[in-house]
This record gives structure tokens, sequence and C-alpha cells, in this order.
């Protein structure tokens, strides 16, 4: 059982080494209803993984050990991975790196800087690909 907000809590594992980006993207995620667990590096994001089973992975794509894409590859080879939406980060001046990302099996992608609402809505759009789009 997990320790959510409410009963039907989506859990989100935000990966970001920079440990105020990752304060103020789980504040918006929580207000919005989301349980958040976090990890700072891409070897805690996939030990955090195994023992938490996130209903989603928002991913920095540049950490200092693993960086995420290559996290993103190895989510992706596992049984639990691989259905779990993956939602990569990067900077604006990093874009090109959008379809490295889409190839290592991402769901998705957020360009940063981004605002709340943003984040809500990738969250949203990856957690539920087939609700209503606005």
């Amino acid at each position: 059982m997990s320790y959510s907000h409410g009963v039907s809590a989506k859990k989100i594992l935000v990966v970001d080494d920079e440990r105020d980006f990752r304060a103020i993207i789980s504040r918006v995620l929580e207000r919005a209803g989301y349980a958040v667990v976090t990890a700072v590096d891409g070897a805690q994001a996939l030990s955090v993984f195994a023992a938490e089973r996130p209903d989603m992975v928002l991913l920095d794509g540049h950490l200092p050990d693993i960086d995420g894409f290559e996290v993103c590859r190895r989510l992706r080879q596992t049984e639990a991975g691989r259905a779990v939406p993956v939602v990569l980060c990067t900077v604006r001046s990093a874009i090109s790196n959008v379809s490295e990302g889409l190839s290592a099996g991402a769901t998705g992608y957020l360009l940063k800087p981004f605002d709340p609402a943003e984040l809500l809505a990738a969250a949203k759009s990856a957690l539920d690909p087939g609700g209503a789009r606005p």
C-alpha cells in the first residue's frame, strides 16, 4: 500500500540532480494530487523505480552518473519498465536530444525551463494517453 495523498493517487518518480528543481517539481505534482518519490542520479533512479513501482517517471536527460537516455533504455529492458511512461526533461539548448530520447523509449519530452501548467499537462497526458485533449 502506498503512502500517497489519496487512495488512487498516481505515483511519479522525479529524477534530477538539482535539489531545488527536484523540490519545485515535487511540490507542483503533490499539490495536483500526485504521490512523488525522488532520485538524484541514474543509479538511484533505477533502484527507486524497482522498489517503488511508480506510474510515471519524469527524468532529467543530463545526470552526473548514468545519463537519462541510458536510464530510459535500461527501464525499457525490464518488464515493469516497459509499460511505464517516461517523460525526459532537457534544456532548450539541447533540443537536438529529443530524437535521441524518443529512440531510447521516452514517452514524451519537456524542455526546461517549463512552467507548472506544462508539467501538469505532460503528466496528465503521459498517465492518461487516451484521455480527452483540450
